[in-house]
């Protein structure tokens, strides 16, 4: 199996599980996964702004290397798998641990710092 193949295949798994979840809350409640990965809190939406402002400074300054130029637009599947992985994991990270470890401390009595 060829490199690609496997880092296809590593890919499609991540995408596979962290995305099955995040389709599986978003069919069974979509409000309450919005609010659970930030929105509806005041600094919700400016937070996600923000995040997304850094996502394209990030790839804005990533353009200057002429590897990563000369691939930016060139469509693929590996690329398309990585776009999943990022999104999937994105709120996968913020559920599980801003929300579930983070109300699991506080329950404990444990200050948010």
């Amino acid at each position: 199996m060829s490199s690609e193949g496997k880092a296809a295949l590593i890919l499609g798994g991540i995408v596979f599980s962290e995305g099955a979840w995040l389709i599986f809350n978003a069919i069974a409640n979509p409000a309450g996964l919005l609010r659970f990965c930030g929105f509806g809190r005041p600094a919700g939406f400016p937070a996600w702004a923000f995040a997304l402002s850094i996502a394209f400074g990030f790839v804005f300054y990533a353009a200057r290397l002429p590897s990563v130029r000369s691939n930016l637009l060139r469509f693929g599947g590996l690329k398309l798998l990585a776009i999943g992985v990022a999104i999937s994991a994105g709120f996968c990270e913020e559920a599980i641990f801003r929300k579930l470890l983070m109300d699991y401390g506080m329950r404990l009595g444990l200050s948010v710092v």
